[in-house]
């Protein structure tokens, strides 16, 4: 057993620049074992730049509680479902790949224990020779010895060897082409993006050895590293004496699978039957030995054999079934999920041209219900042109990013209404950015105005799409990002985010345990820092802040006691979402705002969306502000600092009519 790191923890990518390696582990009731791994995990990583996710692949076995309490540091995936080796890592690779940000991803089994420096040793291995598109260690045994760590392609010749002259090919380590296990696996995001990921119609096995051949195909070696070796304590794992026909069986039919793909249904077929025999003609020589001897099976039973020998490997196992939204699904229903996905977008983009048509929101919001989640992995993002005249990319997951694609509009009406606050040459603050539909209009219009925007995002997964739609609108030179969640004080906390670790996020909120919960969720470590304490960069020195967009999942309260003296400085109009549904949830009194408001001198003010007939001709939806005298509804909230002029119902602001404003 190694020693456990004290190395410090990993970075969470920011977004700009990539991070030397995202580290990707899939554990499946292997509490232990991961404990002893990711206990290894910090000194063998030296001085990289790195980031760790842990796929929870439905353990329940106490592995989620051990992870948060012992490696707060480790981004979490939870399955509710159990999915295939293949699936579970490409819920981290592909969003690597899509967003760049990192130049390699490790693939690492939990089972796995790692010397000091080893993986170190192994990025600076791939970046000796820019021609490697994967690499990994040697392998060794929990007692020293090695373990087969390259092995050269399978074909039908070495089958036949394998199986009559029981020769394993895995044991020919003079081929100078071949693969590298998947149980240490360093992979050059570059190569990744030029062949894809792995292949999820491999539950378990030859998704590595199908990797290595597209890489091969593409260009890229696959190379075993002379570096520091990783111990692998193989039969910890699927060498267990009770999984051992259910691994033989998905071994042959991950086999068949992978012969099928790259030589044809003949090879596969041929593979197949040839097995069968052998697997026949030992049950016999078994049975004939075990007579002749007297004596008890000393190695497979026959009945083992005869039963590997009677599967068909063309026939999905039980496991395979059960993993609700693998690819395991035949081409046709893939086909169909590819072609629904189409049939979306396109109906997306018809609604959007119906400008004055309402309703189309709700059907947006209907659709992400009933086939987003089946969806999610054939079209990760939508690519909506707003109708403010900017482009905007967000995640398929969320149904705000439905209601935008088939409305082009993203609260108008509310974005509008702060602008009239924003004054010219002066800082604007969005508070929970998450991919930017606030902040990119935002911060069009502070570029007319000669003024900067900071929007503030602590979610690693966001910040990419942030900082892609900021740059894709030409605003990078106005907009900064801050990595950070805002509080009342200054530490850490969890964060618990929607399916593919995208799109809303809240802070230490219990993690949903109900069936009908998401079949995925993700947690992260973010940091919390104040409002008085946020370090501002540098372009925005001497800049007043003149507006605040303030949505943070019912901690508005919190940002706003932590930000007495930034507030008491600057004064600025604050419009935040102070949801009455998050208050309830997290104990806070409804009418907290308002108290805040007697003590700082702000007026408060609920906005109310007026709705009336069936079209609108309007860009946006009328409002109606009004000063909070009564029980107030669940619309957001106005806060107006002291002195400041409120508009009345002509709109001596300046304000359109749409804007109706009462006292």
């Amino acid at each position: 057993m190694l020693e456990p790191s004290s190395g410090e923890g990993p970075m969470a990518p920011d977004g700009l620049d990539p991070l030397d390696v995202e580290i990707s582990v899939v554990n499946h009731q292997g509490r232990e074992l991961l404990r002893a791994c990711l206990s290894t995990l910090p000194a063998a990583i030296g001085g990289l730049r790195w980031h760790a996710t842990v796929v929870d692949n439905a353990s329940g076995d106490g592995s989620l509680e051990m992870l948060q309490q012992e490696f707060p540091w480790a981004k979490v995936l939870l399955n509710r479902v159990r999915h295939g080796f293949g699936f579970n890592h490409n819920q981290v690779i592909r969003p690597v790949v899509a967003n760049g940000s990192a130049r390699y991803v490790l693939v690492l089994n939990n089972d796995t224990e790692l010397y000091p420096g080893s993986i170190q040793e192994l990025v600076a291995f791939a970046d000796s020779d820019p021609d490697i598109g994967a690499t990994g260690p040697p392998l060794v045994n929990t007692d020293g010895s090695p373990q087969v760590s390259f092995c050269p392609f399978p074909r039908l010749v070495s089958h036949l060897r394998s199986e009559f002259l029981r020769r394993n090919p895995r044991g020919m380590g003079g081929a100078k082409e071949g693969w590298l296990s998947g149980a240490c696996l360093l992979v050059r995001t570059t190569a990744l993006r030029d062949v894809g990921a792995f292949d999820t119609r491999f539950f378990l096995f030859f998704e590595d050895v199908d990797l290595a051949l597209r890489l091969r195909s593409a260009g890229w070696a696959s190379r075993l590293s002379t570096t520091t070796p990783v111990v692998h304590h193989y039969h910890a794992t699927v060498a267990r004496p009770e999984l051992r026909l259910p691994m033989e069986r998905q071994m042959l039919r991950s086999r068949y699978l992978y012969l099928r793909k790259h030589h044809g249904l003949l090879t596969a077929w041929a593979a197949a039957i040839i097995t069968d025999v052998a697997l026949a003609l030992r049950s016999a020589k078994t049975l004939m030995h075990s007579a002749q001897q007297g004596q008890n099976f000393t190695g497979p039973a026959p009945s083992f054999l005869l039963r590997l020998a009677w599967m068909n490997p063309r026939q999905r196992l039980l496991h395979e079934k059960l993993s609700v939204g693998t690819s395991h699904a035949s081409g046709r229903r893939s086909l169909l999920r590819s072609k629904a996905a189409r049939t979306c977008q396109s109906a997306a983009a018809l609604s959007r041209t119906l400008r004055d048509l309402r309703g189309r929101g709700r059907v947006g919001t209907i659709l992400h219900g009933l086939v987003a989640e089946r969806l999610y992995h054939e079209a990760a993002t939508w690519k909506v042109p707003m109708r403010r005249g900017h482009q905007m990319e967000s995640p398929w997951s969320t149904v705000q990013s439905w209601t935008a694609a088939f409305t082009g509009r993203y609260d108008d009406a509310e974005i509008d209404l702060l602008l009239r606050f924003a004054d010219r040459g002066t800082l604007l603050l969005d508070v929970g950015a998450s991919v930017g539909f606030w902040a990119v209009p935002l911060a069009l219009a502070a570029h007319r105005r000669q003024s900067r925007l900071v929007a503030i995002e602590p979610l690693a997964a966001n910040r990419p799409l942030l900082r892609a739609n900021v740059e894709r609108n030409g605003l990078a030179t106005v907009v900064d990002i801050c990595p950070v969640a805002l509080g009342s004080t200054q530490g850490q906390a969890i964060a618990v985010v929607e399916r593919g670790g995208v799109g809303n996020a809240s802070l230490n909120t219990p993690i949903p345990q109900d069936g009908d919960a998401v079949a995925a969720i993700w947690t992260e470590t973010v940091q919390i820092t104040t409002l008085d304490a946020l370090v501002m960069p540098p372009s925005t020195a001497g800049l007043r802040c003149s507006i605040i967009k303030l949505d943070v999942e019912g901690l508005e309260m919190a940002v706003l006691e932590g930000g007495a003296s930034f507030l008491a400085h600057h004064h600025p109009v604050i419009l935040g979402e102070f949801s009455p549904e998050w208050f309830a949830m997290r104990g806070i009194p409804l009418d907290a705002p308002q108290r805040w408001a007697q003590r700082t001198g702000y007026l408060c003010h609920e906005v109310v969306r007026k709705r009336s007939g069936r079209f609108s001709d309007q860009l946006t939806v009328p409002l109606e502000v009004r000063l909070i005298g009564e029980p107030r509804g669940d619309g957001p909230l106005l806060l107006t600092p002291p002195g400041m002029a409120i508009p009345d119902s002509q709109g001596t602001m300046g304000l359109r009519r749409s804007f109706h404003f009462r006292q």
